[in-house]
Order: structure tokens, then C-alpha cells, then sequence
């Protein structure tokens, strides 16, 4: 980011942009003249002391380096972390779960209001409807859901898109899942906003349908970083050790053993 405090006539867009052909800059590169065109609304808001000046900011918008000095060693490692946060959804924790918006299709329209302060644990499993993996998944949740019902464990299935964009049919979803006995709380997610919503907050890109544990207050306490989860499977020994993990974790939090 170019930040102007001074030779505004010769720092200009021009003058950045030159910059960054120069030196093959392959990343973003901004002008920052400021709104009143006197001085950076960056040096501003950030109160740097002047230039250059780094700022790391995390997933999650929290500040986690802003300073002249730019000591090599502990910069590496703290983006090592934040990329490796990032990655398996750890930045994700102890964050609010943003929910599923006012566009959402609540089948069971009692479970509109969450209700996590009612629950010691509320999982949330999202599910397209048209995939075998999804509904294996789905079904051995399922299982695990009904174990530990007495022990005070909720859970929200989420419905999304097999594509983004696509219509979900609500009389199949409800179809659905009535094969799988499913009576509990069942939502649609029809444009895909809670879903993209949770990957902004951090959730890791790469797994299609999340399944993550919220606590009585609706914070993140655990998410999955795979798909699929089954307890048994040759072909898939990580869709067995995710749901081994996932399993001895609701038996020590809700059992406490």
C-alpha cells in the first residue's frame, strides 16, 4: 500500500503502480492518498510513525503486528501460525457461530430459535441431500447424535447446494430426510450465505459440507476439517479416524471421561 504523507503531486496511482511493474510485484499493490487527500487514512487509523510499515491482520480482522521493525525470525513464524490457523480452522475457535441468516428455510419451525443455552453441546452438520459421502456422514452423526441425546447434545442439520446457486427443493430435503428418521432440527441454506459466512469467519475452504460443535452459548468449541466422517470404511481411513476423533470428543465433553 502506498501511504502518501507528503509529495501527493508525485505519489500518486501512476507512481505505484510503475512501482510495482518495476519489480514484478505479483500481489495487490493500493494508493492511499487519504479522503482529504492531505494525508493516508492507513497511517491514520494504524499510527504509524512512518515508512515503510508493516501490519499483519489476522483472519478474524484482529491486529497482530503493526511496527517500523520487522524482525524476520517471529514474522515468519507468526504468519507460519496464522497460515496453519487458517488451514485447519483454529481461528475459528471460541468464535461465535454467525448462524444461518434471515433467508434461511427453517423444515422444523420450531427450531428457528436455536436454543444453545438449552444444550451442553449443539453440533451442526451441513448436508447435500444428493451425496452418498454427505449422507454416510450424516447417518453415523446421526448415530452419535442419538447416544449422547440424554446427555444434553443438540443438533442442527444444515442443507446446502450440491453447486452454489442451485435451488434446493425443500419437499426433497424434508424427503430425505425422513429415510434417514431425522425429526430434529433440519434448516436450508438456499443462497449459500451462512455457509460462505462461516468460511469468512475462518472455516477451512477445502471441506464442503462443515461440521463443527458449538457450546451453550453458541461458540465455536470444535470443527471438523474433513468431509467425511463414517465409523467404518477400508477405502477411507481418514473419514474413520475424523469420526474416532469426533466421537471420543462428545464422550469426554458431555460424559467426561
Amino acid at each position: 500500500m502506498q501511504t502518501v504523507f507528503e509529495g501527493f503531486g508525485t505519489n500518486n496511482a501512476d507512481a505505484a503502480k510503475a512501482t510495482a511493474d518495476k519489480f514484478d510485484l505479483e500481489i495487490p499493490v493500493g494508493h492511499d492518498p487519504g479522503t482529504d487527500g492531505k494525508r493516508s487514512n492507513v497511517l491514520t487509523r494504524y499510527k504509524t510513525q512512518g515508512t515503510p510499515w508493516m501490519i499483519v491482520i489476522d483472519p478474524q480482522g484482529v491486529v497482530r503486528a503493526n511496527g517500523f521493525v520487522l524482525e524476520h525470525d517471529a514474522t515468519v513464524t507468526l504468519i507460519d501460525k496464522l497460515a496453519k490457523d487458517a488451514a485447519d480452522g483454529a481461528g475459528l475457535l471460541k468464535q461465535p457461530f454467525p448462524g444461518f441468516g434471515d433467508d434461511a428455510t427453517w423444515l422444523d419451525k420450531k427450531s428457528k430459535d436455536h436454543g444453545f443455552a438449552k444444550f451442553k453441546l449443539t453440533a451442526v452438520r451441513y448436508w447435500c441431500v444428493d451425496s452418498e459421502s454427505d449422507t454416510a456422514t450424516l447417518k453415523a452423526i446421526i448415530k452419535l447424535y442419538k447416544k449422547y441425546l440424554s446427555k444434553n447434545l443438540n443438533l442442527i442439520v444444515a442443507v446446502r447446494a450440491a453447486k452454489p446457486g442451485e435451488p434446493i427443493d425443500a419437499a426433497k430435503v424434508a424427503a430425505r430426510a425422513k429415510k434417514l428418521k431425522w425429526k430434529g432440527p433440519l434448516v436450508i441454506d438456499p443462497t449459500g450465505a451462512a455457509l460462505e459466512a462461516l468460511q469468512q469467519q475462518g472455516y477451512p475452504k477445502d471441506v464442503e459440507s462443515p461440521t463443527l460443535l458449538l457450546d451453550w452459548e453458541g461458540n465455536v468449541v470444535w470443527v471438523a476439517t474433513t468431509d467425511k466422517m463414517v465409523a467404518k470404511d477400508k477405502q477411507d481411513p481418514a473419514a474413520v479416524e475424523a469420526h474416532d476423533k469426533l466421537a471420543a470428543l462428545l464422550k469426554k465433553r458431555l460424559t467426561g471421561k
